[in-house]
């Protein structure tokens, strides 16, 4: 048996407090509600308001498939402080004129188009792969599922930061030789050698496999 505490610390990396909403539907109004648990998590209370799910070598939740979605529906994915994570509900859109129970309204024009969406990804941080790292093969494995498959979250973008940031343990960049004008100490730290290569490999690896590159 894992460790708890290690695994913990990466799902906290997740930033699992989100609501997420698809829509398929000309309407734009609701009524009613249709409710399916996801698959569980395991939840874990550190006394602070609120809970983490815990992932181990043996046991690690998944988040329910969002496909098919009934035509005039929706499915709404929402994490909250009162002990949700990723919990799915299925809302059927309501045509008439009139909204019960209710002041949210959300409108859908498919004539309009804005910007593009490529994704949603998160950052190779030092924290994150320390985390990652200090965790067995298995639980690994376990954690890229949560963040880059089709049983988790599916992350589809990855930002690597360059040097040291708020999640390291120390400040450094890649020439830290005060004057150094011509960059002659220019050098990778051993934070990107250990920590972010390391991590990168790991999702190259992952995704090879799940056949889902990582922009």
């Amino acid at each position: 048996m894992e460790t708890v505490v290690q695994p913990v610390l990466v799902f906290l990396l997740l930033g699992l407090a989100v609501s997420g909403i698809l829509f398929r539907s000309k309407s734009s109004e609701v009524a009613g509600v249709e409710e399916s648990l996801n698959l569980p998590c395991k939840k874990l209370d550190f006394g602070h308001g609120s809970v983490v799910c815990v992932c181990t070598a043996e046991y690690c939740d998944t988040v329910e498939a969002v496909n098919p979605i009934p035509a005039g529906s929706f499915v709404m994915y929402t994490s909250s402080k009162n002990g949700h994570r990723l919990y799915r509900s299925n809302h059927p859109f309501n045509s008439s004129n009139s909204i019960q129970d209710t002041d949210v309204t959300f409108t859908l024009d498919k004539k309009s188009t804005y910007q593009e969406i490529l994704g949603f990804g998160g950052a190779f941080t030092d924290a994150a792969a320390l985390n990652m790292l200090n965790v067995s093969t298995k639980v690994q494995e376990h954690l890229l599922h949560s963040y880059f498959s089709a049983k988790g979250i599916e992350y589809t973008l990855g930002r690597v930061p360059m040097a040291g940031t708020d999640f390291s343990t120390r400040k450094y960049s890649y020439d830290d030789v005060e004057g150094d004008l011509g960059l002659k100490n220019f050098s990778l730290a051993k934070e990107d050698l250990q920590y972010k290569v390391c991590l990168l490999y790991c999702h190259c690896r992952f995704s090879v496999s799940i056949n889902r590159p990582l922009l």
